[in-house]
């Protein structure tokens, strides 16, 4: 057997010793294992590629996803319950104590004093709205201007599932239990109003552009036979001086428009920033 591995051998033992004593043919060699590596990189990408780790379609926003779990209708809590407990917390201190109405909010502002809730579900406008908003906290947010305030939000994703060993969400899912909450309708309630009073609805009409969708939405909002029918939607939160309204939400939007993710990434930015169709005049 040995004697057969050797015979077998010889031959590139014999190549080898002569690569190695060849100097030209050397450098030919390692051009040419360069070029292999350079023509089968797509093959190793489709290959890798095809590995199935999940998708990651919705990873951004679902880093600050506040979960619906917990949304019973009865005895509730979890993270979504909470945010609502503590967004009417805030409200009703905002007209007497705005110090403390910050503080209340402070988890979910830091000390930007301010965010944007994304009410989304797992579809192409929910990607879009991913891709923009990480596109431009994470790439592009140099852009947006000095001393701008870091970027804060939270998402909640309307067709999240819950899987209980009962009947919980039999006949309702969590984001229709959660809507029957009045934590949430005291939200809700609020956004609908906005949305018709708001800098970025005046700043539409006083373009002359058509609101008519713009004000059915807001009225499906807190409507229970419609309200699941207006997702998405995007709720600014403001707490910062620049807000001299009676609320804390400051401006309600329907969609992020653009035709791609720059020019959405570019609207974000202005509904964060009180810029360009969010602009705050003396007639808001």
């Amino acid at each position: 057997m040995a004697k057969f591995f050797k015979i077998i051998g010889t031959p590139f033992i014999k190549i080898w010793t002569w690569i190695k004593e060849t100097a030209w043919v050397q450098p030919l060699l390692i051009v040419g294992i360069i070029f292999a590596i350079i023509f089968s990189i797509p093959s190793i990408t489709s290959w890798v590629q095809s590995w199935n780790f999940g998708s990651d379609t919705y990873t951004f926003l679902k880093n600050r996803q506040l979960s619906l779990e917990g949304i019973t209708g009865e005895d509730n809590n979890g993270q979504a319950y909470d945010f609502f407990v503590k967004f009417n917390d805030a409200q009703d201190l905002w007209a007497t104590n705005k110090d403390e109405a910050r503080n209340t909010m402070r988890q979910y502002t830091g000390d930007s004093n301010k965010l944007i809730v994304y009410f989304v579900n797992e579809d192409e406008t929910g990607e879009q709205a991913n891709e923009a908003t990480n596109y431009l906290v994470n790439e592009n947010w140099s852009s947006v201007g000095e001393n701008v305030s870091a970027f804060q939000y939270q998402s909640i994703f309307a067709d999240q599932t819950i899987e209980t060993d009962d009947d919980t969400y039999r006949d309702e899912t969590p984001f229709e239990k959660l809507f029957i909450l009045p934590e949430y309708q005291t939200f809700v309630e609020q956004a609908a109003t906005v949305a018709i009073t708001s800098p970025y609805f005046r700043n539409k009409v006083s373009k002359g552009e058509d609101i008519a969708s713009l004000e059915t939405n807001a009225g499906n909002l807190p409507d229970p036979n419609n309200f699941s029918t207006q997702v998405p939607y995007y709720v600014v939160i403001d707490l910062t001086d620049t807000n001299t309204t009676e609320n804390i939400i400051t401006n309600v939007f329907f969609e992020i428009t653009g035709a791609n993710k720059f020019e959405r990434a570019n609207f974000i930015a202005h509904a964060w920033t009180n810029t360009e169709e969010f602009e705050i005049t003396a007639s808001n």
